[in-house]
């Protein structure tokens, strides 16, 4: 009577018949086996990945190896793998004891359902029975390769919200830094407003300091030079030791314009204090122009950042 299965027919042949037999080593391509490995629950050794790769290469393989070396998890291995491949498994055994190890650490991976026994007592028989009728009416057109494919795009749809995540936490980390960036620009330009204001207090008093609106706008560059010419004027002017008419209208243009510009206090443009007025007007323009560099830089400060340390931890979280 001819074998059903090729394998044993060969293996038979060579054994009792005594003939010569070749058997096939390319039995499942290696490709379709890394995919199934890529997908075990269970991290295998170099030697224990060649076992795996020779059961489903070769029509013929063993495993051989003294107690504690790992035989059985790597026929569990196998079994698994069997399942990724869409392929059957039969494990039989002389010995109760060693099927029901290979039982047991199967049925921690894949659960209770994932495992077929064929015992040999009455109540045995009856279970198998009853869960392969149970089994039969819920099967459908439902195979491994469905569930692997729901499976993978599962895994592409996570993969893409971790990369989404990623790019929110760059983007986040970005906007910290610009933000710590500013704070620590805003506390030097601030410290040197401070020292620059109390130069000023130092010299006109904590009251005149008080009384001033200082701008928080940056002057322009070009209304900077204008200002360090005039006032370079204003004191070749006060040098020379004699002022003419036309340099006492210059000098109300330059008080009208400083009172303006500066809200300069125009108690201090008198006659009697004329050698007093550069020097006042030059602590005057530093004042504003430190505050208003500060001024501008805390403007840009916008973000919060306990608010985004707090975004970038549950993002990481999330991930």
């Amino acid at each position: 009577m001819p074998f059903q299965n090729q394998t044993l027919e060969k293996l038979f042949k060579g054994i009792l018949q005594d003939q010569a037999v070749e058997f096939r080593h390319d039995v499942i391509d290696r490709s379709q086996i890394d995919r199934a490995v890529k997908y075990l629950p269970l991290t295998l050794s170099e030697r224990q990945k060649d076992a795996l790769y020779n059961a489903w290469q070769q029509e013929i393989s063993y495993i051989q190896g003294p107690p504690g070396t790992g035989k059985s998890f790597t026929i569990v291995a196998i079994m698994i793998s069997a399942v990724l491949l869409n392929k059957k498994v039969l494990f039989v055994s002389q010995k109760k004891a060693a099927i029901e190890v290979v039982r047991s650490k199967l049925t921690d991976f894949l659960g209770e359902e994932a495992v077929i026994y064929v015992g040999s007592g009455a109540d045995e028989r009856k279970q198998l029975r009853e869960y392969i009728e149970q089994k039969q009416a819920e099967v459908g057109a439902y195979t491994i390769d469905d569930r692997l494919r729901k499976e993978e795009d599962g895994l592409n749809n996570l993969a893409q919200e971790v990369a989404d995540l990623q790019r929110d936490i760059e983007r986040y980390k970005y906007q910290l830094k610009v933000a710590l960036d500013a704070e620590h620009a805003f506390q030097q330009a601030n410290d040197r407003y401070l020292k620059v204001r109390d130069n000023f207090i130092e010299l006109f008093g904590e009251a005149e300091a008080r009384s001033l609106k200082l701008r928080d706008k940056v002057i322009p560059q070009p209304n900077v030079e204008l200002f360090r010419r005039h006032s370079r004027q204003f004191g070749d002017i006060l040098a020379s030791g004699s002022i003419r008419r036309k340099d006492l209208l210059y000098l109300r243009r330059f008080y009208k314009r400083c009172v303006e510009s500066l809200a300069a206090d125009r108690s201090k443009f008198t006659r009697q204090s004329l050698s007093q007025i550069q020097g006042y007007v030059e602590q005057l323009f530093q004042l504003h122009q430190s505050y208003a560099e500060s001024a501008t830089i805390q403007r840009k400060i916008t973000a919060d950042l306990n608010q985004l340390r707090k975004l970038i931890q549950q993002k990481e979280r999330e991930i």
